[in-house]
């Protein structure tokens, strides 16, 4: 629901400032990266702005020198002029972005999402067609995943908001989110904008790479453990798929 309802909220924007973005953690082994494929599957055949898809696993970029595939090598440098991985949104400005373990990345390569997700837009190394040295990613759609559990927020109802870790009361806004038993007469912008929050203050209390850009995020979305039901689903198709190699029909 979260992400379907974000998403149609994205597409209606005639002018964005900048792209929408998702965060989805939980568990490996749950869907994540499978279900934004589905979404990107799906985009693809939109009838006004088909989509096209670009899948990056950010396992393989923990070295601060990684950047370079994004954005291209500096002139100069081996490589330079060569496809960088962002490329793609200059032959269509319609892109869904998904990049797999987030916490993965190389902190440089955080700066840089940092930018996009801030402004819509970051520097390309080399001339683009349109004779500029920067991307625009405003009517793109990002998505990140992480194996971070960031659910253990939900046992604290009162938040602090503001830009100091520490700050007097006096000086904070407090926030009190309902409890779970009246989740049920929330609208489903409230849930995503409860839930996303507890989340975000999850990821700012962790240690790491990716505090700072957790404030960017539009949303977060929560990956269960599968129930058994839906593991025999998956099973399945995974014979049925599996058969069809093998020309079975």
């Amino acid at each position: 629901d979260t992400i379907a309802y974000q998403t149609a909220m994205a597409l209606r924007k005639k002018d964005p400032k900048k792209p929408v973005s998702f965060i989805c953690y939980g568990p490996p082994g749950i869907g994540k990266s499978e279900l934004t494929k589905a979404l990107a599957d799906i985009l693809s055949h939109h009838p006004d702005t088909p989509f096209s898809s670009s899948f990056v696993d950010l396992n393989s970029f923990r070295e601060s020198f990684s950047v370079q595939n994004f954005t291209g090598p500096p002139p100069g440098y081996i490589g330079y002029g060569n496809k960088a991985i962002f490329d793609v949104v200059v032959e269509n400005p319609y892109t869904v972005f998904i990049f797999d373990e987030l916490d993965k990345a190389h902190p440089e390569i955080i700066k840089i999402f940092m930018a996009i997700l801030d402004e819509g837009r970051c520097v390309s190394q080399k001339e683009l067609p349109n004779h500029s040295h920067e991307y625009d990613f405003k009517h793109c759609i990002f998505i990140f995943t992480t194996n971070y559990d960031l659910s253990a927020s939900t046992s604290t109802t009162k938040r602090k908001i503001g830009f100091s870790v520490e700050c007097s009361p006096k000086n904070a806004v407090e926030v009190q989110y309902k409890n779970d038993s009246a989740q049920h007469k929330q609208t489903l912008p409230q849930r995503i904008y409860a839930e996303t929050e507890r989340a975000r203050m999850a990821l700012i209390n962790r240690t790491g790479t990716l505090q700072e850009i957790a404030s960017r995020f539009t949303c977060f979305v929560e990956f269960k453990p599968l129930e058994d039901s839906a593991k025999i689903r998956i099973l399945a198709k995974q014979i049925v798929e599996t058969g069809m190699e093998y020309g079975v029909r």
